[in-house]
């Protein structure tokens, strides 16, 4: 009964609350419907609260604060619009960079990780905070890692095409930073790159401040006309500010005082000095103050050369100081100009003998520059792991061997023992060769790898000599086997690397699919760079020249990360030791002898299977007057010279010069080698590249009579045989390396004999004119068609003559025979040795064009003139054909020195075969073939200039002139092998067939 009276009681309650939760779901549901409306009318003015007070904190060098309140407007920000997210984001990272330049570094890195995470890989937002990333480690000195940054957001750039002139002004940032590296190609090529945009949107001025960075890297590398040229293009500009035209000025007076013009830039220089200190800079106008203490800090450095110039020691050094003191009002204490600064007052310090000074202020370069390195003692070096790709390490690191090498010889340092000090000097130099080397490997183009090889070559001789001045106060071998580690890093290193990199290819088993994207790219890089240079006024192609080198850099490192193995072994290989040598020597008869010119000395190194003989030579001087009398003796014939009193004149100083030279280079390092020697390597350096040392002469003239017979004169080919190399480690290499498989059954010669009448001066847009280097037109030559025709009937194979012989033929056709021989004309252009060329009938082919074939050849013959001559590289050799033919591959050539006489030349080169044909190894061939000519020549065509020209480069050993044929019996010997076991088979069938009926 109670309960029944209950019932209705709890129904009405029920429903009471159910309404009234209802009720509430109503309401909550209209607050959510609602709150996005209320919450986006008042997000931007929460958000413009919270970016003012991050500013206003980022402005008063209160991080925390400013960073709290990015971070509640962050989250808001991005929700709304991303492009003012990227505004705000990277206006108030920028106030926090001026106060704290750590902070803003994180602060950056961490909204590009944010950004990376939330957006498309190649969005411009992306790209953007990467310059701001690049920029803030730009600020800290940290050039390279900066430089990464830059090259991510032009990819970005790039990929959304996109040219402003803001990426104009990375592309230019990115070129300076390529400059300061000494990577100068890549400099060159991004700095054009921004010239070209700035031009195309008419910013002059900014164009201007591209102009005068080129003129920079001109400057660097010793094109002085050039960088002149494009300061002043720079001050023509229109529109560019007086801070701008000083500037220019004054890098204009660098130039001057390159060219030894001093008065001319001294006026410029006091000029814009009095300029600058009268400039009036308010106390918070930045601008004007960095503008005021940068350039009067270099104006400064320039006046101290000057006073250096006139031997004015102490004004060079209050100017240096005056420079420093004026620097540090606006740069950080590790700035790059600064450390310039140190290290040239360094060497005044070295040059005035005040030791202890110079040793101070290199060390206090040394800590300025690398960050992890601290150590104030001065005997202390950092380690390799904290260099940086930053030149002035390696010039500090060897003022400081300098000095070390300077107590030695002036014997003033009594605390420590003489080979102490020495070896003190030695690891400086050490250290400052590998950072050096490491550089050179890193730089994109063979401008930059050369300028390393120019300016680290000194450093190299004094090494070198000090470790002679170890071995003499310690008796110890291993200075030696220094030595000639050092002799060896110093040669032909650009050339070493490049073929290095296509045996990691091969050897890391890349696909033929993947290589040919690869030299597709680098084909068309030369041909673009080939146009360009025969019309300057073709612009159209420099941006294709940069698109295309970027897309190579690109695959290049993806290549290295795809193909590990290839990265290790592209980069880490491995020069030959001194007792790697001795092992690899082909036998007990040969010697390599080997050169390394410097700037004071000659030292020559003596290397056969179980003795090492090394000799300094002093007086450089006399050995430089020698080799130039003797080379213009040789390249003169007699025929030429218009009567008998020249001829006298130039018999004696022909004979005069090489007994000289003989006895000065070449005699002190033959008498101390076993007397069974009869086969020399040689390895030239310097103007002995120039010489064939056959024709030194052992013995001075047998009569007063002019007779050139070999009968007559001692020539050294009467007793040796001789070929030549680039270095030992080459020389080694190529003695090792496998003969390739030829595709094809033509037999062994490829050959070419061109003509050249059908097409003279030939000059379009698409070739290259036939002309010679030096403009004279092209002759047909009168025996190179029977040259090929004699050698045809001695080595079989393809032979293409007159209009046959085309370029497009050769480049088919070169990889596919083990001998090839080119019987042309070829001239050298001193101007710029990729220019050099070796003529077809339609084309010539250019040493650009060279280092994009493989050529597998095991023998390459450049019967033409000049092959082996060229433009001197310091480090490197010759920049000659013959060197090119080497970079695509070719282990043994067989190359001229100068223009050589089609007639005779033509006679050496049929003995040359017929002598490969009997066997004999390549020197010997060609050795045996010049006492042939020799032995049939009268007195005047027994000149060396008949028969010296052509010299043996490369590996040594003998062809196998019969393997096509012996290839051929082996298919015979297995032909009749098979025909008599089936013969056998069933005379047994047959037999027990037989007996099975029989039975």
């Amino acid at each position: 009964m109670y309960l029944n009276d209950f019932i209705p009681f709890i129904l009405k309650l029920l429903t009471n609350i159910s309404w009234f939760c209802g009720g509430l779901c109503l309401i909550a549901l209209l607050l959510l419907n609602n709150a996005p409306i209320l919450a986006s009318e008042k997000e931007p003015l929460l958000v413009e609260d919270y970016l003012d007070k991050a500013l206003t904190f980022a402005k008063n060098n209160a991080i925390d604060s400013c960073l709290f309140y990015v971070e509640k407007a962050h989250p808001i920000l991005w929700q709304l619009d991303k492009n003012t997210w990227e505004e705000n984001i990277i206006d108030i990272g920028r106030q926090l960079q001026r106060k704290n330049v750590d902070a803003a570094l994180r602060y950056f890195k961490k909204h590009l990780h944010f950004a990376e995470q939330n957006l498309a890989p190649n969005h411009t937002i992306i790209a953007k905070l990467n310059i701001r990333v690049g920029y803030a480690y730009k600020k800290k000195s940290q050039f390279y890692v900066c430089l990464s940054y830059y090259e991510k957001a032009l990819r970005i750039f790039e990929t959304n095409q996109i040219e402003s002139n803001s990426v104009a002004a990375i592309y230019q940032q990115a070129g300076n930073i390529y400059t300061r590296k000494g990577d100068y190609d890549k400099a060159l090529d991004y700095l054009h790159k921004s010239l070209n945009v700035r031009l195309q949107l008419k910013n002059y001025p900014k164009a201007a401040n591209a102009l005068t960075d080129i003129a920079t890297v001109y400057w660097d590398i010793g094109e002085l006309e050039k960088s002149l040229a494009y300061d002043q293009r720079a001050l023509a500009q229109p529109g560019i500010s007086d801070i701008q035209e000083q500037r220019f000025l004054i890098n204009q007076a660098n130039v001057y005082l390159a060219l030894g013009s001093f008065n001319k830039a001294e006026t410029i220089l006091q000029a814009s000095r009095t300029t600058f200190e009268e400039m009036d800079c308010a106390e918070s106008d930045s601008k004007c103050t960095r503008n005021k203490y940068s350039h009067l800090s270099a104006i400064y450095v320039d006046l101290a050369s000057i006073a250096q110039h006139n031997n004015n020691l102490e004004q060079t050094l209050s100017y240096h100081q005056k420079a420093l003191t004026t620097g540090l009002k606006v740069y950080p204490d590790e700035h790059r100009s600064l450390n310039k600064i140190r290290v040239q007052s360094a060497k005044i310090h070295l040059k005035q003998q005040h030791y202890q000074q110079a040793l101070h202020a290199f060390q206090t370069a040394l800590i300025a520059m690398i960050p992890n390195f601290t150590d104030t003692t001065l005997a202390s070096n950092p380690s390799t792991k904290d260099f940086n790709p930053e030149p002035w390490i390696s010039r500090a690191l060897a003022g400081k061997g300098d000095v070390y090498r300077q107590l030695y010889l002036s014997n003033l340092e009594q605390e420590t023992s003489k080979a102490t000090v020495l070896q003190q000097a030695l690891a400086c130099y050490q250290l400052s060769l590998g950072l050096s080397a490491n550089l050179h490997q890193q730089h994109s183009g063979e401008t930059g790898k050369f300028n390393v090889a120019e300016e680290v070559y000194p450093i190299y001789e004094k090494a070198i000599h000090t470790c002679l001045l170890l071995n003499k106060e310690t008796h110890k071998r291993a200075y030696l086997d220094t030595s000639f580690n050092l002799i060896e890093q110093s040669k032909a290193a650009t050339l070493l690397q490049a073929l290095k990199n296509f045996e990691a290819q091969q050897y890391a088993m890349i696909p033929d699919s993947v290589l040919t994207i690869k030299t597709n790219l680098e084909k068309k890089i030369t041909e673009f760079t080939i146009k360009v240079n025969l019309d300057q006024q073709q612009r159209q192609y420099h941006d294709s020249i940069f698109k295309l080198k970027r897309q190579l850099s690109q695959f290049n490192q993806d290549l290295e990360q795809s193909y590990p193995q290839y990265q290790n072994l592209k980069y880490d290989f491995e020069l030959a030791t001194l007792k790697t040598a001795q092992q690899k020597l082909p036998n007990e008869a040969t010697a390599i002898i080997e050169y390394f010119v410097g700037d004071s000395s000659v030292f020559v190194l003596g290397i056969t299977h179980k003795q090492t003989h090394f000799y300094e030579l002093p007086n450089k001087i006399r050995f430089d007057t020698l080799a130039r009398k003797l080379q213009n003796a040789l390249t003169n014939a007699p025929s030429q010279m218009a009567n008998a009193s020249e001829r006298r004149l130039a018999y004696e100083d022909y004979t005069q010069t090489a007994h000289q030279l003989y006895s000065a280079i070449l005699a002190p390092i033959l008498n101390q080698l076993p007397k069974n020697i009869n086969q020399l390597t040689i390895i030239p350096d310097d103007l002995l590249g120039y010489i064939p040392f056959e024709t030194f002469l052992t013995t001075p003239p047998k009569s007063e009579e002019m007779r050139y017979e070999n009968h007559q004169l001692n020539y050294l080919i009467n007793n040796y045989q001789i070929n030549y190399a680039y270095s030992t480690t080459l020389f080694i290499e190529n003695l090792d390396k496998a003969v390739p498989y030829y595709s094809n059954d033509a037999g062994l010669l490829l050959g070419f004999a061109p003509t050249f009448d059908a097409l003279q001066n030939v000059n379009t847009s698409n070739t290259v004119n036939l002309n010679t280097c030096n403009q004279q037109s092209l002759s047909n030559l009168t025996f190179n068609g029977q040259e090929l025709s004699k050698i045809a009937t001695i080595a079989k194979g393809a032979t293409f003559n007159q209009q046959a012989a085309t370029k497009e033929t050769f480049i088919e056709q070169a990889a596919n025979f083990p001998i090839i021989h080119l019987a042309t004309h070829a001239c050298v252009d001193d101007e710029e040795p990729m220019y050099n060329r070796i003529f077809f009938t339609d084309q010539p082919l250019l040493t650009h064009e060279l280092y994009n074939l493989r050529i597998n050849a095991e023998l390459v013959v450049l019967s033409a003139c000049n092959t082996a001559s060229g433009q001197l590289q310091r480090g490197e050799g010759i920049m000659s054909l013959s060197r090119a033919f080497t970079y695509a591959g070719c282990p043994s050539l067989v190359t001229s020195l100068w223009s050589v006489d089609d007639e005779q030349t033509s006679k050496i080169m049929v003995h040359f075969y017929q002598n490969l044909q009997q066997g004999q190894a390549k020197p010997d061939a060609l050795r045996n073939a010049k006492l042939s000519y020799l032995s049939e020549q009268g007195n005047e065509l027994s000149h060396p200039f008949y028969w010296a020209a052509f010299v043996q480069i490369g590996n040594t050993q003998a062809l196998q002139f019969n393997k096509g044929v012996a290839k051929y019996w082996y298919f015979l010997g297995g032909f009749i092998l098979i025909l008599g076991m089936l013969g056998c088979w069933g005379l047994l069938r047959k037999r027990r067939l037989k007996a099975a009926i029989n039975n």
